[in-house]
């Protein structure tokens, strides 16, 4: 029987409520508890079923903290990413806003005087973080320039450098503030370990030649964090890297950033033209920009970087749908109209884009997921098949929201790509998974049930063939916008309609 969840206000007291009556796993959850045995051993190959072989890509949610433990199977919390193979040595830590003391808080006790480096785009609180350089002295904090207007370091990565001598990078959705990793849908890629080039290592491999072009966007003051990378051997990294620097980029580096490097990355998928002759392009975010007047930069650009598979003159074109939480969604989430403050989308510009924005927007919807609750800062995008149950194209999880700041825009007769933003993501398909020429490799959504992810009967999966699960931190079929339905926005006062716990907007500022 499908569980359902909702909230109910008592005295604005959380509540969660299970229609099958587990009252077992009604207990919270405590962010030091360990839910998953062991991240390091979950990425190889493995057997996750009987005759139904999977590989763990990495992507995982973020637990959730108000939802039982059975809503959080297989989540990671900040703590967690920072324990995973045991006594750190340095970390570099790359994101937009930070809380200091609150993330110290989840450095190990034997990991607390490493040095630990902070990129990030507060530049209004640099002299604050100037303090905390003079306390602790094994803190740095680096403001990369942003060039052109309205730009932000909206970056969120991780490089976890330990003493064994091994590195881990966590690719992410989440503010290093802890509102983020409260109750939130948030995503992590995590790559695997991470050793050391032998004499029998290649020189380089894709992913280390995009990494260190992408750092080398920030100028010198990261040449340290170079220089350490280029010793590891990345070769075992199953992902292609998709990142946005700011800029006007023309002649060879057009097609390097932003979303033509996303077109550029796709010619390598093959999307099977039984399966995905119809399908979804799928965009899922927490805000959205000055998109224009008409939907030419949203359908006419974007889209069309997005549909730009190997086979696309094969398939038929994808039908395109937005995904943004209504003012229902945030009304009724874990944190009610607090909540909304991660989805900055203004009224002014909603009002501008709406005429053409509403036939394509859907409501967070993510029952199957145990989400429902948890407003989305996660941003993914994917390729699914509307035929062939769970089949998916490839998947993107990224830092860009829909915007011209972060994907870029097209200017000068299409011969100049104008960025603003910072901004990363780690693509998946089935192509990069495959060990020989002849394997098929199958990307499909997974299910949380019976305290694992599973799926249907795939039938006998041979040597030839191998599964690739992705979590969708959403349901699918996706939910259109019902008459009155609206985007949240985050000017909106929204005078005397009460959330959850019966609370005003204006009552929580």
């Amino acid at each position: 029987m499908e569980r359902e969840i909702s909230v109910e206000s008592i005295h604005e007291k959380k509540r969660i409520k299970f229609t099958n009556n587990e009252e077992d796993n009604l207990k919270g959850y405590d962010s030091e508890e360990t839910i998953i045995d062991d991240i390091s051993n979950n990425y190889e190959s493995k057997v996750m079923e009987k005759n139904c072989k999977q590989v763990d890509t990495g992507f995982k949610l973020t637990v959730v903290r108000d939802l039982p433990l059975n809503c959080n199977i297989d989540c990671v919390t900040l703590g967690q990413l920072l324990h995973l193979d045991g006594e750190l040595s340095e970390v570099f830590q790359f994101n937009y806003m930070l809380e200091i003391d609150w993330f110290l808080t989840n450095v190990p006790n034997h990991s607390k005087n490493i040095p630990l480096t902070f990129v990030h785009g507060q530049q209004h609180l640099q002299l604050e973080f100037k303090e905390y350089s003079k306390k602790f002295k094994n803190l740095k904090f680096f403001v990369p320039d942003l060039p052109i207007l309205y730009g932000t370091h909206h970056t969120k990565a991780m490089f976890l450098f330990n003493k064994k001598e091994t590195l881990r990078i966590v690719i992410h959705t989440a503010n290093l503030i802890e509102r983020d990793w409260r109750n939130k849908t948030q995503g992590v890629w995590i790559s695997p370990q991470i050793a050391k080039k032998t004499s029998n290592s290649p020189p380089s491999c894709e992913f280390e030649l995009d990494l260190i072009k992408y750092l080398g966007n920030y100028g010198s003051f990261l040449d340290d964090l170079r220089n350490k990378l280029t010793v590891y051997d990345y070769c075992g990294v199953k992902a292609k890297l998709i990142y946005s620097v700011p800029g006007r980029h023309k002649g060879s580096e057009l097609n390097k950033y932003g979303h033509l490097a996303l077109r550029k990355a796709l010619e390598k998928a093959e999307c099977e033209k039984e399966v995905f002759d119809d399908s979804s392009l799928i965009m899922q975010f927490s805000s959205v920009g000055s998109l224009g007047k008409d939907e030419n930069w949203l359908v006419n650009e974007l889209k069309a970087s997005f549909l730009n598979v190997k086979n696309k003159f094969m398939l038929r074109n994808p039908k395109l749908k937005l995904i943004y939480p209504t003012v229902e969604n945030v009304r009724n989430n874990l944190d009610g109209w607090a909540g909304g403050g991660s989805l900055p989308f203004s009224k002014e510009n909603y009002g501008k884009q709406k005429n053409y924005m509403k036939k394509y927007l859907n409501s967070w919807k993510a029952l199957t997921a145990k989400r429902q609750m948890a407003i989305p800062h996660i941003k993914t995008y994917c390729r699914i098949s509307n035929t062939v149950e769970d089949r998916l194209g490839w998947f993107l999880l990224s830092s860009c929201n829909l915007s011209k700041a972060a994907w870029g825009e097209l200017q000068k007769q299409n011969t100049q790509l104008q960025i603003r933003s910072f901004e990363l993501g780690v693509l998946l398909y089935p192509e990069l998974f495959k060990n020989k020429g002849n394997q098929r490799v199958i990307m499909h959504r997974k299910n949380l049930e019976r305290g694992i992810f599973c799926d249907k009967d795939y039938g006998i999966i041979t040597d030839n063939e191998i599964l690739i699960p992705i979590c969708l931190p959403y349901d699918f079929p996706l939910l259109r916008y019902e008459e009155g339905d609206e985007c949240y926005n985050s000017n909106e006062n929204y005078g005397l309609l009460r959330d959850c716990f019966g609370r005003t907007k204006a009552s929580y500022y």
